[in-house]
């Protein structure tokens, strides 16, 4: 036993950490109007760069008929008329912490648009800052950088320390891939522990391979019905009329509903 005031033993540290992975996610964030969890589709959400608010589609579509024009259900600000004025609204949000402002910054630098050079080294520079603030989405932009090496090399025990991070934060497509990497690395039984939290959020792409992990034999009845069961539940919660509305007009569109503004 570890003398009084001595680190722990490496083993419990490991126990430690693999407890926080594989504990449940936070509560989804959710929308400002409606206060039903955000949609798991990034396209199905709309950032308003006035004031910093997130809105789910269901509710930015129906103000917009109400309305009859595009402004922020939330604060009234209408969309920024040009990429300059874009950049400077997200450049404030920045400076008073605004972790989504930065992340959406970030993907400005990633293009080289707005006027702003391409800078992959400043838009890594924001997606930490803004994982340190709590962006679980910022932390699973690094996995995929450092994953497929998009404007750095990549390095694959990187790609898996940010989504680490973004899966514990709460990030559906980082413990996504988690799971996956394990389920191509012969490792179904861990697969199966990152799947059934991911498909518990909600997410069809994780149901789906726990179905496939079910029948070959890595999860179990117990699991595969859990997760069955959760994912249901967590699809009911995240459900509106206002989302279908706004998924059907996007449709009809033939172009994303919601965006960035």
């Amino acid at each position: 036993m570890a003398e009084q005031g001595q680190p722990p033993p490496r083993r419990s540290t490991r126990i430690a950490a693999q407890a926080a992975l594989f504990g449940q996610p936070p509560p989804r964030e959710e929308c400002e109007i409606c206060a039903l969890p955000l949609p798991l589709p990034t396209s199905e959400q709309w950032y308003c760069s006035s004031c910093g608010k997130t809105i789910c589609c269901g509710c930015v579509l129906a103000d917009e008929r109400t309305n009859n024009r595009s402004m922020c259900p939330f604060c009234r600000g209408t969309t920024a008329k040009s990429g300059g004025e874009y950049v400077e609204r997200l450049t404030r949000r920045m400076e008073l912490g605004d972790g989504e402002a930065m992340v959406a910054l970030a993907a400005v630098y990633e293009d080289g648009d707005a006027g702003l050079p391409q800078d992959f080294e400043r838009e890594r520079e924001l997606l930490l800052r803004a994982g340190e603030l709590g962006r679980p989405n910022a932390y699973y932009k690094l996995g995929l950088i450092y994953e497929f090496g998009q404007g750095a090399a990549i390095d694959l025990d990187k790609a898996t320390h940010y989504y680490k991070l973004a899966a514990v934060a709460g990030d559906h497509r980082a413990r996504y891939n988690l799971g996956a990497h394990e389920w191509n690395a012969g490792n179904g039984k861990e697969a199966v522990k990152h799947l059934m939290i991911s498909a518990g959020m909600g997410d069809d792409q994780s149901m789906e391979v726990m179905r496939l992990a079910y029948q070959k034999g890595h999860a179990t009845n117990d699991e595969f019905e859990k997760a069955l069961r959760t994912h249901k539940e967590a699809k009911i919660q995240l459900e509106s009329h206002q989302r279908e509305e706004a998924r059907r007009e996007a449709a009809r569109r033939e172009a994303p509903e919601c965006i960035v503004s």
